[in-house]
């Protein structure tokens, strides 16, 4: 069983679920290899979590140079993998280069996921991918019903090719378990505590977010917010902090390797993404029982029950740029307000929220849909 990935990226959802992947394979079944194409360029790596998993790790350099280098480590990852005999090869993040040499070298399980709702373009990479969803794959897994949408308009994938395993996420606590952080206001001794995860990066939305804040703290006294992650937006987020006069009320944790402890003395998750193809993260705040206050883009309506597990705000032109959506920042500062003032009703969506984890996102019932996959069983 091979894997092919860029595991050069910082980690998020995508990465997360590889690694739970990988864990929770059956080894008596399947003997894993993960094949990293690309340089890691000092980044934290997917690679050094396969070496604690005791997985076998290969490394290529497949960015494009103008030398010989480049067609050598074509040549050489290429071999590897026929020399491999493996029956099932499996690309996420490798612009579908896994499913690509995995035809040319006759293995028969071809499987590429898809994690985000980009559109195909015309750029080298796209067509790249294209090539690989469209005649290479023989099975393309989106991880949402709305990433499945995109690659069969967009990407124009054959419906019948198209699978959708929605991620699971590992559990940290007992069933229906709950936090002291979640209980009534009569007894809190800490502010009132808003706290999201995820990259620093412009498609995460922190800019709208903190606009929110700004507005929510005017209304409700003793309220925080922790930002877990990190990103290249960092200073620039930190700089708005300043100006909204939110120094005392916004914390920026950075990243963190388990953010579940933050996730339980937390009273309420908010995502205010701009685009999204399931969230991981939404899905890790059910399991903590917390409510979700989310954007209605992407895979998160499908995470989020509006008005049973959270809040889903739809976006509007109010303040957008260009025309495309945005998140009005007085809409999710009224979602947080009526969470953290009706604290029945966030105890409520919390504990609706960890039940439909349980139905739904678990890590086994993720697992075991791949393992069928993999053995091209139909599946449950």
């Amino acid at each position: 069983m091979a894997f092919v990935t860029n595991a050069w990226q910082k980690a998020g959802g995508a990465e997360r679920g590889l690694y739970r992947l990988l864990k929770e394979l059956d080894r008596e079944r399947f003997d894993p290899v993960v094949f990293t194409l690309f340089s890691a360029r000092g980044n934290p790596t997917f690679a050094a979590s396969a070496r604690v998993l005791s997985i076998p790790l290969r490394s290529f350099c497949l960015t494009p140079k103008r030398d010989l280098r480049f067609p050598k480590e074509c040549v050489r990852f290429v071999m590897e993998l026929r020399r491999g005999r493996y029956d099932a090869v499996h690309g996420r993040g490798d612009r579908g280069i896994g499913v690509i040499a995995g035809r040319l070298v006759g293995i028969p399980v071809r499987v590429r996921s898809i994690h985000n709702t980009d559109r195909f373009g015309w750029r080298a990479g796209d067509l790249l991918q294209m090539l690989g969803l469209r005649w290479f794959a023989t099975k393309v897994v989106a991880v949402s019903g709305a990433v499945a949408e995109v690659v069969r308009t967009s990407w124009r994938v054959p419906e019948d090719k198209i699978e959708v395993i929605l991620n699971g996420v590992e559990d940290y606590c007992a069933p229906g378990g709950s936090s002291p952080a979640h209980s009534s206001s009569s007894t809190r001794s800490r502010p009132r505590r808003v706290v999201t995860v995820g990259r620093l990066v412009p498609v995460k939305g922190l800019d709208r977010l903190l606009e929110a804040m700004a507005i929510l703290t005017e209304r409700v006294d003793d309220v925080e917010m922790q930002i877990i992650g990190d990103g290249p937006l960092r200073c620039q987020l930190q700089r708005q902090v300043d100006r909204l006069g939110l120094t005392d009320a916004v914390r920026f944790v950075g990243q963190v390797e388990d953010a579940f402890p933050y996730l339980v003395d937390a009273d309420v998750f908010v995502i205010a993404s701009r685009s999204e193809g399931l969230g991981v993260a939404a899905i890790e705040a059910m399991a903590a029982s917390l409510p979700v206050v989310a954007a209605a883009v992407g895979g998160l309506p499908e995470v989020v029950v509006h008005g049973e597990t959270g809040l889903l705000i739809n976006p509007c032109a109010c303040g957008s740029i260009g025309g495309d959506p945005e998140l009005d920042p007085a809409a999710v500062a009224d979602a947080l307000e009526r969470l953290l003032v009706d604290g029945q009703l966030a105890r409520s969506m919390g504990r609706a929220g960890r039940i439909r984890y349980e139905k739904t996102f678990t890590s086994n019932r993720f697992v075991r849909q791949y393992e069928a996959l993999y053995r091209g069983d139909p599946l449950v």
